[in-house]
């Protein structure tokens, strides 16, 4: 995306985070072979500012070996600054934490 993209997408996020008074969460898909990007840690900024509750979905986990999936988790963990049990690692591809991810979601959504 260019910087003007960019740019518009925070200021829709900011918005969007702001008048949602409804929100009850954010499900956030980063993929678990990739430390977060500078965009994913301003969008990172922007949910703690917002205080909208985050579910982190760390995805792709088929593609790295199982022994590395909990080191990767905590690394993108660290940092956006969320704790551990706001995060379920998931594949699509593989079926892995896929029930964890609905049952996650099921609990994000009856405690707002």
């Amino acid at each position: 995306m260019s910087k003007t993209e960019r740019a518009g997408f925070k200021k829709l996020y900011r918005h969007y985070f702001k008048e949602r008074q409804a929100l009850a969460g954010v499900i956030w898909l980063l993929d678990i072979r990739h430390d977060p990007s500078k965009e994913d840690l301003e969008a990172a900024d922007l949910l703690a500012d917002s205080g909208v509750p985050v579910l982190v979905a760390a995805t792709k986990a088929d593609k790295i070996t199982k022994t590395k999936r909990l080191g990767r988790m905590k690394s993108i963990l660290g940092h956006i600054n969320l704790p551990e049990d706001q995060c379920v690692i998931t594949s699509s591809e593989k079926k892995i934490g896929i029930e964890e991810l609905r049952d996650a979601i099921t609990e994000f959504v009856a405690d707002a």
